[in-house]
């Protein structure tokens, strides 16, 4: 399963990075034309999660995560072949609704794949660095094509397809232990409903609004409002990279005699103090700009790796034993949402520059605030426990719910 998951995380790499440029160079398209085929299709793929977590249930996360790689796959090669304007939205279309059936799976099969090996918490954590580590080579990999003799955007897309197919065929391959859904026993479950599970939903969106407004951003504040070198932003994306992929796991080791909302207030608390640095830039000497920004980074990376996926957990433990995969689909809007939510923060520097991290400091009190009351409405151990006693408060409901 890892292997699947670095090769899609390589091909993501790849691809990321150049989807604009590949737009605009090859399809001539304008840079605003771009922007809206890229926009689109990820709306789009909004109405997917919901569909993802039925599927999920019915026939098993292993397949919809497979389905998600082929889409990706096929979207490569709709951009490829399909021309003009239409072809390309087509294809940002078909891009978005696989990357969203890939994320309403993946955490539902990776908690078949590890629950009997340990907290969820370091599994999602260690899985976490992997595909951090994977999509920092496929970026690096691309860098280096284009930078060396690449003669088009293109070929990168090629490379993502190849390997979005051959980890769809791979996850194929990969054995569910004690795999065993039934369809009917999902039938009526209302996830949104449940109103301490949209709590939850909510609590993970204010802080992945935070989460992607940094890469979002970052290069914005840094060259365009501070003035700062034009190698800067490169510089603290791959710090921010380099941390994740490195320093995760040991975030949950320290904090694992600690409860889930006590790794993810902390973390909190820190990313806090990070917008207050970044404020503090606009009021420091130019001479102390560069420093201050590559401390903020610093900051910024360890709130990251405290929250982790910390949040990813805690909704696998909240869900229902017979309903896992609707229930973390739903999870995803979470994250859908603050992908749209981001770049409005990054549009809101035109009526105030101090009124983006304004947002940012309120979202993230907002986000404190709701852990107490989350944890005496959801089940036990979901955020009140540690890293074991939340494993064993699951094994224990999990059992209860067989049984019923």
């Amino acid at each position: 399963m890892g292997a699947a998951l670095a090769l899609d995380n390589v091909g993501t790499g790849l691809y990321l990075p150049v989807a604009a440029l590949f737009l605009i160079q090859i399809r001539n398209l304008s840079v605003a034309d771009a922007g809206i085929v890229l926009g689109v299709g990820t709306a789009v793929g909004l109405a997917v999660p919901a569909l993802a977590g039925v599927l999920v249930d019915r026939v098993g996360a292993r397949y919809v995560l497979s389905v998600g790689q082929a889409l990706q796959a096929g979207a490569m090669a709709g951009y490829l072949a399909l021309p003009g304007w239409g072809g390309a939205l087509v294809a940002s279309a078909v891009y978005a609704a696989g990357t969203q059936f890939f994320y309403g799976s993946l955490f539902a099969l990776l908690s078949g794949l590890k629950k009997s090996q340990g907290s969820l918490d370091k599994s999602f954590a260690a899985m976490d660095m992997l595909r951090a580590a994977a999509f920092g080579g496929g970026a690096l990999l691309g860098a280096g094509f284009l930078a060396f003799g690449g003669t088009s955007t293109g070929w990168l897309l090629v490379g993502n397809m190849i390997l979005s197919a051959s980890a769809a065929l791979m996850i194929l391959a990969v054995p569910i232990p004690g795999a065993n859904t039934d369809a009917r026993s999902t039938a009526g479950t209302q996830v949104f409903r449940d109103r301490p599970f949209m709590g939850l939903i909510l609590l993970c969106f204010l802080v992945s609004v935070i989460g992607d407004f940094f890469p979002l951003a970052f290069p914005v504040v840094a060259v365009e409002q501070l003035s700062a070198p034009t190698w800067l932003p490169s510089l603290c994306l791959a710090i921010l990279t380099i941390t994740g992929s490195t320093l995760t796991l040991s975030a949950v080791h320290l904090t694992r005699r600690r409860s889930r909302a006590f790794a993810v207030a902390l973390g909190l608390g820190v990313l806090i103090g990070w917008v207050g640095l970044s404020v503090t830039a606009y009021f420091v000497s130019s001479d102390y700009v560069i420093p201050l920004l590559l401390t903020s980074t610093l900051v910024f990376a360890a709130g990251s790796v405290l929250v982790g996926t910390r949040l990813h957990a805690a909704a696998r433990d909240a869900a229902p034993s017979q309903s896992v995969g609707r229930y973390l689909a739903a999870f995803q809007y979470a994250f859908s949402l603050a992908g749209l939510t981001a770049p409005l923060l990054l549009a809101a520097f035109d009526i105030g520059y101090l009124l983006p991290w304004s947002l940012l400091a309120l979202a993230a009190i907002g986000a404190l605030g709701l852990l107490r009351p989350l944890g005496r409405v959801l089940p036990p151990g979901v955020l009140d426990a540690d890293v074991r006693g939340a494993q064993r408060a699951l094994s224990d409901r999990t059992a209860k719910e067989e049984t019923q």
